[in-house]
């Protein structure tokens, strides 16, 4: 019975999404598209919480399993699997399948929404071109999982489980770049200022760190420095 639940659920959700969204006003459409979205979400709850497969930390609130681009996809990530919604079409592909033994914990699109970066329940991060469907590199080195990841031109940053955070620079060979440590708990918000001068983070520690981009102690692998700090918060926090 819970298995033919399931079924009807992905039947309703793949039905929604495959359907073109009907031309109109603007807002109309948004509101269409966010129906769709919550709908997919609801999948995501369902299969994280009912499949046997599935990883125990599906269902973790730390997790960013959600990305929208500028061009109007969305990223949504299933256990080991990630898929692409584009709006304007109602299509749903899948563009990228976790190595054995792992699952994806986060997903960003780049900036111009043509890369989508993908975390990794091992600590990798891969790049992909979101058009070719093709990956173009893994950066790895983490020692836990990646919960969270932001994006400023050419660096994404990524927010591991042991308390770290990274600037990877995509361009070159050795990607990371420069080193934050301001979290005693797993980072799980990550969002860079429009400008890309200011990183805000957010940790299960209850801590919040903003971080200057220019406070970087010499070039290559190395650590910056907190601007801010604020721990008057009680519980995690997830920075957007």
């Amino acid at each position: 019975m819970l298995a033919l639940c399931i079924s009807v659920q992905v039947l309703l959700v793949v039905q929604l999404l495959r359907s073109p969204i009907k031309p109109g006003r603007y807002r109309h459409n948004q509101r269409e598209c966010l129906m769709r979205l919550e709908w997919l979400v609801s999948l995501c709850v369902v299969l994280g919480h009912r499949s046997e497969d599935s990883h125990e930390d599906l269902d973790d609130f730390y997790l960013n399993l959600i990305s929208w681009s500028i061009q109007n996809a969305v990223a949504v990530a299933l256990s080991e699997c990630t898929y692409i919604w584009r709006a304007d079409s109602g299509t749903v592909t899948q563009i990228a399948e976790a190595p054995q033994g792992s699952y994806v914990s986060s997903v960003s699109f780049a900036n111009d929404g043509n890369y989508l970066a993908i975390g990794m329940g091992n600590g990798e991060v891969e790049l992909w071109d979101v058009e070719a469907g093709t990956k173009l590199r893994t950066m790895a080195g983490h020692q836990g999982q990646i919960a969270c990841m932001s994006w400023n031109g050419h660096i994404v940053s990524s927010g591991c489980g042991d308390g770290s955070i990274w600037h990877h620079d995509v361009r070159v060979a050795r990607h990371k770049v420069c080193e934050l440590l301001g979290h005693t708990g797993e980072v799980c918000g990550l969002e860079w200022r429009h400008d890309g001068e200011y990183l805000a983070s957010g940790g299960n520690d209850n801590v919040v760190n903003v971080w200057d981009s220019r406070m970087v102690n010499g070039g290559g692998d190395h650590e910056g420095q907190t601007f801010m700090t604020k721990r008057t918060h009680t519980a995690a926090v997830k920075v957007r």
